[in-house]
């Protein structure tokens, strides 16, 4: 019974970081924009817990690399978290340049977002 409750909360918490990346990321809002002619997307990572949003990059971000020049991930510069900073963009920081072995830098003019090269 402990396990079957366990899968059933690792499924809602996935629902519900889905739900919020499709939210921020749905048509008329902040997330999935073109920028100019550059073959470039930002995409809105806010709200996500690292883990999610490690799975959702590798899922949803990691394939369309290949035909594109960058994509920035807005993560937020961390105003809400205790210390001031945002440990999810650390985190993806880290985990794209680590371990997918990609080009990860934070964003000259926006403290809040990181820019990934292909």
């Amino acid at each position: 019974k402990k396990k079957k409750l366990e899968k059933e909360m690792r499924i809602s918490e996935e629902n519900a970081a889905q739900d919020i990346f499709e939210r921020n990321n749905s048509f008329g809002n902040m997330g999935i924009s073109k920028n100019d002619n550059s073959n470039s997307i930002s995409i809105d990572f806010h709200g996500l817990h690292v883990k999610d949003a490690k799975r959702i990059f590798k899922e949803t971000v990691l394939p369309v690399l290949p035909v594109l020049r960058h994509i920035s991930i807005i993560t937020g510069h961390g105003t809400h978290n205790i210390e001031k900073q945002s440990t999810l963009k650390e985190s993806l920081k880290k985990f794209i340049s680590e371990e997918l072995k990609l080009k990860c830098i934070e964003a000259e003019d926006n403290p809040g977002m990181l820019k990934v090269n292909t």
